[in-house]
């Protein structure tokens, strides 16, 4: 790209109004401007929140809200008002460390093949662990997710997976948006050192989304018949 990337921000929040404030800090602390920020409400219903939504006010920051209806769809309905050539996703009790922006661009810029980058991953809270995902082509979520939700994408890969399938509300709406992406061609950069902070509660959508693998496996195998078929005919 012959010009700086113009930068976007995604932040779905729903009830996270005790955290939000440090997910947005981290972004405008990068060490290379995100141009605008979109947070998508999504039906938000505890007063911390609500009132943090109503009285947030940030020149390059657009709030806007839609009904309940989970990640994938707020993630979609932000992406509505980017203007940017690359966009951040960020969930809204989560954090990036200040260069992972400027290190994901740098990659993004050079590797033309490359769709999407994220990093190594430390968890804290009421878990504290790294994660290494090594993320890759189509092969490597085959069995799992091999990276965050979080990271910077391409808007040219993002249109090429049309966004994230707003029917896996119930979870694993990540796993099924790296398969889209990487069956269209794209490799997913993992940068191998802790730059993101995925905060882990006792209570959670991920936690949620553990208890219903079973039927959400199913449902991504039937999304993907034709690399789930492939792939287990061959193995």
């Amino acid at each position: 790209m012959s010009t700086t990337p113009r930068l976007s921000a995604i932040v779905p929040c729903f009830n996270q109004g005790r955290y939000i404030n440090f997910s947005i800090n981290s972004i405008t602390n990068q060490t290379i401007p995100v141009d605008e920020i979109i947070i998508v409400d999504d039906g938000s219903t505890d007063t911390q929140t609500t009132a943090w939504i109503k009285s947030y006010n940030h020149p390059n920051v657009k709030i806007v809200s839609q009904k309940n209806s989970g990640p994938a769809t707020a993630r979609n309905n932000g992406y509505k008002y980017c203007n940017g050539d690359y966009i951040l996703l960020l969930d809204a009790d989560d954090m990036f460390e200040r260069t992972f922006v400027e290190k994901a661009c740098n990659v993004l810029c050079k590797h033309p093949e490359v769709g999407a980058v994220s990093s190594h991953v430390l968890k804290f809270g009421d878990q504290d662990y790294t994660w290494h995902p090594t993320g890759g082509d189509v092969a490597g979520f085959m069995l799992g997710i091999n990276s965050v939700a979080c990271g910077l994408i391409r808007r040219t890969a993002w249109d090429s997976a049309h966004g994230f399938n707003s029917d896996m509300r119930d979870g694993y709406e990540d796993w099924d948006f790296w398969l889209r992406i990487t069956k269209a061609g794209w490799l997913v950069h993992i940068l191998p050192e802790i730059l993101f902070y995925y905060r882990a509660k006792k209570e959670s959508r991920v936690v949620d989304t553990i208890r219903k693998h079973k039927d959400l496996y199913r449902q991504i195998r039937f999304n993907h018949p034709d690399i789930f078929s492939k792939y287990f005919e061959e193995n």
